[in-house]
């Protein structure tokens, strides 16, 4: 079952080379069956639209069964535990990144409220203001951050479930629409009669087309200086491709821009 699961079939039956045709496998493969290395590990990349790291033990059964020679081949998908590894690095060099200009704004802030400012009211109005501005950006960093470490640690196991695209978008619209009116903006949805099905995560997908929607409000020309974390677009492009999809993004300076998600139907 194991298998089947991680190259996508029904029945494992066959040459090897019909389910995997990476090079230093097959070589060691051969090697194996050859007698030069009876027992034998190796480790590769497999690509993919979200490459997956693996590790693969050749066994020589030589001597131990009267069907001549058998080989135990046994693949185990490191690309979690990888993805855990290069996130515990990430994380750390994108929250110092990230957190470094509002934390300085906060400790300049602080400096003259000590300083300078310190028995000037007026000034402690504007400051203590600033101050929590960016200190809600702080959290909504450290939220974001967390919730694309997540995302990219899964990214490599594509989900399973059936979801209908129409009540993901509106669901989002309803979420958005206060947001929206209280912009002077309109959002409007244009679906198909018939439901629209694609294999995927629920709540996922609705934080790909909230974080898009919500950008599309916050980025117009008239909006832009509402702010945002910037990492919403990462988040965005990690779930679709978790979901095997493409992102497309077409942008006119100037005029604005076509956000294209394009998902794998289901196949029911």
């Amino acid at each position: 079952d194991a298998a089947n699961q991680f190259f996508d079939v029904q029945e494992m039956e066959g040459d090897l080379t019909r389910f995997i045709r990476h090079p230093a496998l097959l070589k060691a493969v051969d090697t194996a069956y050859e007698g030069k290395e009876p027992d034998s590990r190796i480790e590769f990349t497999i690509s993919d639209v979200v490459p997956r790291h693996v590790a693969a033990y050749i066994v020589n059964l030589k001597g131990e069964s009267s069907e001549g020679l058998r080989l135990i081949v046994t693949l185990h998908d490191l690309t979690a535990s990888r993805r855990m590894q290069q996130m515990r690095v990430d994380f750390v060099a994108n929250a110092s990144h990230e957190l470094r200009t509002p934390l300085a704004i906060l400790i300049g802030a602080l400096e003259t409220l000590i300083g300078p400012a310190r028995n000037d009211l007026e000034a402690h109005k504007r400051f203590f203001t600033m101050m929590q501005a960016q200190s809600l950006r702080m959290s909504q960093l450290i939220d974001d951050l967390l919730s694309l470490s997540q995302i990219e640690i899964n990214e490599h196991s594509r989900p399973s479930a059936r979801v209908d695209l129409g009540k993901v978008l509106c669901g989002v619209s309803s979420l958005i629409k206060a947001k929206a009116v209280n912009l002077d903006k309109t959002l409007t949805l244009d679906l198909p009669e018939d439901p629209v099905f694609v294999i995927g995560d629920f709540d996922q997908l609705t934080q790909v087309f909230t974080n898009l929607v919500d950008n599309a409000l916050k980025y117009s020309d008239r909006s832009r200086k509402l702010g945002g974390t910037g990492l919403g677009l990462a988040i965005v492009k990690h779930i679709v491709s978790r979901h095997r999809g493409h992102l497309e993004i077409d942008s006119n300076v100037g005029k604005g821009s076509r956000f294209t998600v394009r998902l794998p139907l289901s196949a029911e």
